[in-house]
């Protein structure tokens, strides 16, 4: 019989260097909330490549462009709404 392996810590420590409008991002924060701000960004980071890479497989090729051209197509679509609601 072998011996239980340790669990694997939950959260580990690690040491960055940002960009100094970075930081002053994470450290507005406070510093009880910083961990988490960058864990999210992060998490959000990995859903935003996981999806690419999906619809790049599916045959889409994701661009800056077309995503700045569709943000402002549903920025008017949005405006046209809330004029539509008035």
């Amino acid at each position: 019989m072998t011996a239980p392996q340790p669990a694997e810590p939950r959260a580990r420590r690690v040491t960055v260097y940002l960009p100094a409008d970075v930081a002053a991002v994470v450290e507005a924060q406070g510093p009880r909330q910083q961990s988490a701000f960058v864990a999210d960004a992060i998490r959000m980071h990995q859903r935003r490549a996981a999806t690419r890479a999906m619809l790049r497989e599916a045959g889409y090729l994701v661009t800056t462009e077309g995503v700045e051209r569709m943000r402002q197509k549903l920025a008017a679509l949005d405006a046209r709404r809330a004029a539509e609601q008035q």
